[in-house]
């Protein structure tokens, strides 16, 4: 069975999923294809490309140079209305007494860390979980392998907010996460001690522990702004004399929008030298409109379900159709109208990354190289952007492996 869920941003205070049943797809079968879905992996996505030098690549797409950057909230969506006085739970769901003494055992836990969390007198009982309530002290001073070992545990349980949906980056990148943030050394050490790795991210969960400790209002202001950055990228199409115009055109005016960028490229065509093109101006309107920007603040009932799926299933329509806000309705297009690919996903092919339990967690288009259009998150704090197709996993960390699936339109 194959299921939805999309974590919520952390600065959201609700869970924001549904979880569906989606018992027609053939999933199966498009799982025992994935080998023909070339380089759909952790490295890369789409045929392989030429790389002529970094950030360059080369394929039927043309030659596209790209300049990474990183994104933050606008002022207006930072808030520090947190409740910090709040004590820190963390709920073990499904969690016997002896399975959490096993892996209270066999964390990397200071004796003393140990001694307080191994305290079964101050265990509760709520549900299906077990409850601790570890003091701010204690989780301030947890290690980095302590904060991971516990962390990808509670990150399992959706009350557990701010581990379910931690602040997360790449494995690699810390500089230009934290980089010109304006923060001071104390804050980023800070920060850099709490920081934890988890497959291919580091994560950060610790917010409501830290902030107090900061006394500087613009500080905090400041943490909250670089603690949202999206890693992101800008993406040109290199022109010369002579180019394929025609073999572009092909590939990037699918569904009707041929007629829309065959002028365009025709006229770049014809300057000297050459020169370069923001692909953003070969995407359809929906997903033109929306690159780099938030959604509004919306009390409109049906705003919390404008998620990755949604965003994935209308990039083509030049009317967002709100019928993709349910799931059902997603599984049954997707029945319908499209099919599991075998071999090189293509650009409008949307992605989807499927958890062990065929929880459906993430939906994404395929551009070109290994860049995808992606909403990462169904709070209105999540842009619409471009992304290496590595970035974007990074955000969803496992602990097990997620499979990934592309499908095709079947008019395309």
């Amino acid at each position: 069975m194959l299921t939805q869920s999309e974590p919520a941003a952390p600065q959201a205070k609700l869970l924001l999923w549904a979880s569906l049943l989606l018992a027609a797809l053939a999933i199966g079968y498009a799982a025992s294809r994935l080998r023909g879905v070339a380089h759909l992996t952790s490295t890369g996505v789409g045929p392989a490309p030429q790389e002529t030098h970094a950030g360059v690549v080369t394929g039927p797409w043309g030659t596209l140079e790209c300049t990474h950057i990183a994104i933050e909230n606008p002022d207006e969506f930072i808030s520090l209305n947190h409740s910090l006085t709040e004590p820190a739970i963390w709920y073990f769901e499904g969690y016997s007494p002896q399975r959490l003494t096993e892996l209270l055992r066999s964390a990397d836990l200071k004796p003393e860390e140990r001694a307080a969390l191994m305290d079964t007198n101050q265990w509760k009982k709520e549900d299906n979980a077990i409850c601790l309530s570890p003091s701010k002290e204690l989780i301030l001073g947890l290690s980095a392998p302590a904060r991971q070992q516990l962390y990808s545990v509670l990150a399992e349980d959706p009350r557990n907010h701010y581990q379910f949906a931690a602040y997360r980056y790449r494995s690699d990148g810390f500089q230009e996460w934290f980089d010109q943030s304006g923060l001071t050394p104390d804050v980023l050490a800070s920060v850099k001690r709490l920081l934890y790795r988890w497959g291919p991210s580091i994560c950060f969960s610790d917010l409501t522990e830290l902030l107090p400790t900061i006394s500087s209002v613009d500080q905090q202001r400041r943490l909250l702004k670089t603690l949202s950055r999206v890693s992101t990228l800008v993406a040109r199409l290199h022109v010369e004399p002579g180019a394929d115009v025609e073999g572009l055109v092909r590939y990037w005016g699918k569904q009707g929008h041929a007629k829309d960028i065959r002028p365009l490229l025709q006229s770049l065509e014809n300057v000297p030298g050459g020169t370069d093109l923001d692909i953003a101006h070969l995407l359809p309107p929906f997903a033109r409109m929306r690159l780099y920007t938030y959604p509004f603040p919306s009390e409109d009932p049906l705003a919390p379900h404008r998620d990755c799926f949604w965003s994935a299933m209308n990039f083509f329509n030049e009317t967002p159709d709100d019928r993709f806000c349910d799931f059902e309705h997603t599984k049954e297009v997707i029945r319908s109208d499209y099919y599991p690919i075998q071999g090189d996903p293509s650009y409008g092919d949307v992605i989807w990354l499927i958890a062990a339990n065929g929880r459906a967690i993430h939906a994404a288009v395929y551009l070109a190289g290994d860049i995808v259009f992606t909403k990462n998150g169904v709070h209105f704090d999540r842009p619409w952007v471009l992304m290496h197709f590595p970035d974007m996993l990074a955000l969803f960390p496992s602990r097990e492996p997620l499979r990934t699936v592309a499908y095709r339109l079947k008019t395309s």
